[in-house]
């Protein structure tokens, strides 16, 4: 089960670990919703691909 939940969606096609900008978008709306947030931020400022390769 663990695997499962490791092993889906983006990671299905880019592998373990990846983030998207919206996935970080999707994430962001969480704390947002709550109150956590208080406002939108730039999703693009939280993280970078700069040194991934290429397969």
């Amino acid at each position: 089960m663990g695997k499962d939940l490791i092993i889906a969606g983006d990671a299905l096609e880019q592998g373990i670990g990846v983030m998207t900008p919206e996935r970080w978008s999707e994430l962001q709306e969480q704390p947002l919703e709550i109150g956590e947030l208080k406002e939108k931020q730039d999703v693009s400022k939280a993280f970078t691909t700069e040194y991934f390769t290429s397969n």
